[in-house]
């Protein structure tokens, strides 16, 4: 075989595209890695409620809303996005009472709490509190088994919590009356560990691992709060520490150590670390723009692996931050998110979030070595497109209504004919999702009001719109004509107005 010459004019041309071919490679494989870091799981447009959290097999179960009331929780494998359902809540009859599901689990056993409430009768009054009509406690996995049931406590919050570890579940409030108590489930039994003497009550259950832990508060006379920390399976309380001010964001972690925030230290941008090997409570200093925020809720912050994921805010706006324990904190990427936070469900190395946008709610699995940049989530705005009122029915009883939604939308729009005293009826309803950019939409009008657009000067009615999660806007009036023949009589009664719509 004959050798090409040292001096081949073809030699430059055949380095340099196997460096364009290496460099080639390099980058697919980084941007590989970046991906296999921030996956979408899956979406929704109704949004999810409750969860994620982690089951003992890896798998991550999320509750999603299907409209009316519905919800089904769900079980993903992040590899391979193979999806089992593991509950059904049913729809609601009563439009003024809504559901929600809270999913708890860090890599044991999933509970789920399932409660309904009738809302206010004036839910924009400042005091306006819901009435809790139905809750009960149960566990999804590794198997489905009811835990306890209170039926109409009448009270604004359920008396019930669950949380599962490793082979057990942690219950209070079963007994729909006193929280005095902390009963641990296993396949062998039941075992009570009370909680301690003149204890008013027991809040914020946690377990992962082997390990429970919880907050007792007792009488303005004495400590306001004791942080317990217990081994569950054999009762053994390891630590009692007293807290000097309310507690938020806790995560219990399966070695024992527990990280929270107190209201006492919001403005000094820490984190609290305690553990039953070093019971002395030490603070953790964040960087300044990664301060814990204050936000009260179930699963707002986890523990595993020495890290910990948190809620935290600062002057780019509202996302998740991951710490080590000494400290040293970087912005979870991908999850610039409003006001209304997802639990976070995290196993040491990947966080699962849900993000909130625009047009819908994604599930994410987000590696904790994925630094984000932060940028501002943008707002979900809405507007109509164009600035004409008159609108003319077409003959199928449909017109065509354009809005302009800059970062995409998904809600509810109404129109309804109003009177005074702010009576209304409905005369069409319509859900709509729309990407960035003008969305149209094109809603039915009944018949009676067609008559009405008929007669001399059209029928006046106000747009209204729901977006998702968010109260109710106005989007000005418009005016109804149409070739129908004029009758001024007919329509359903003026009433108070509908409550949002119930996802």
């Amino acid at each position: 075989m004959r050798r090409r010459p040292s001096g081949d004019p073809l030699e430059p041309l055949v380095r340099w595209r196997a460096v364009v071919a290496l460099l080639l490679i390099a980058a697919a494989t980084l941007l590989g890695a970046a991906t296999a870091r921030a996956e979408l799981i899956t979406q929704s447009f109704f949004g999810y409620a409750g969860g994620p959290a982690l089951a003992a097999d890896g798998r991550v179960a999320v509750g999603e809303r299907l409209g009316n009331g519905r919800v089904r929780v769900m079980a993903f494998v992040p590899s391979t996005r193979v999806v089992t359902a593991i509950a059904q809540y049913p729809a609601l009859e009563d439009p003024r009472t809504y559901s929600m599901v809270t999913l708890t689990g860090t890599g044991g056993t999933v509970a789920a709490r399932y409660d309904v409430f009738a809302a206010p009768a004036d839910a924009d009054a400042e005091q306006a509190t819901p009435s809790l009509l139905h809750t009960r406690t149960e566990t999804l996995l590794p198997a489905p088994a009811r835990l306890a049931t209170c039926e109409r406590p009448g009270a604004a919050f359920s008396p019930l919590e669950a949380a599962g570890g490793d082979r057990f579940v942690a219950t209070i409030g079963d007994d729909c009356a006193s929280r005095a108590a902390v009963r641990i489930r296993t396949a062998e039994g039941m075992l009570t560990i009370p909680a301690a003497p003149g204890t008013l009550g027991i809040t914020e259950l946690r377990a992962t691992g082997p390990m429970v832990s919880w907050v007792e508060f007792a009488p303005a006379a004495g400590p306001l709060r004791t942080l317990v920390i217990a081994r569950a399976r054999s009762g053994e309380v390891l630590l009692r520490t007293t807290l000097d001010s309310f507690p938020y964001q806790i995560g219990l972690g399966a070695d024992g150590t527990v990280a929270f925030n107190m209201l006492s230290d919001a403005a000094s941008c820490t984190l609290r670390v305690v553990s039953a090997t070093a019971p002395a409570q030490r603070g953790l200093p964040l960087p300044p723009g990664l301060c814990p925020h204050v936000q009260f809720g179930t699963g707002t912050l986890a523990i595993a692996g020495g890290r910990i994921v948190y809620r935290s805010s600062g002057p780019q706006g509202l996302g998740y931050a991951v710490s080590d324990l000494q400290g040293n904190a970087h912005q979870l990427a991908e999850i610039g998110l409003t006001m209304q936070s997802s639990p976070v469900a995290f196993d040491g190395r990947t966080a699962f979030v849900v993000r909130q946008d625009c047009t819908a709610d994604r599930l994410l699995a987000i590696s904790a070595d994925l630094i984000g940049d932060g940028p501002p989530q943008r707002q979900c705005t809405i507007r109509r497109a164009a600035s004409r009122s008159r609108l003319r029915v077409a003959r199928d009883g449909h017109l065509r209504i354009d809005l302009r939604c800059a970062a995409g939308c998904r809600g509810e729009l109404r129109l309804v004919e109003q009177r005074r005293g702010g009576r209304e009826r409905l005369i069409d309803s319509t859900g709509f999702v729309g990407d960035p950019g003008r969305v149209a939409l094109r809603p039915q009008i009944a018949r009676w009001a067609r008559a009405r657009a008929g007669c001399r000067g059209g029928l006046r009615v106000a747009a209204v719109v729901f977006l998702h999660g968010e109260r109710r806007r106005g989007l000005g009036f418009y005016r109804l004509v149409s070739r129908s023949r004029c009758r001024r009589t007919g329509g359903p009664g003026f009433k108070a107005p509908l409550p949002a719509p119930r996802p």
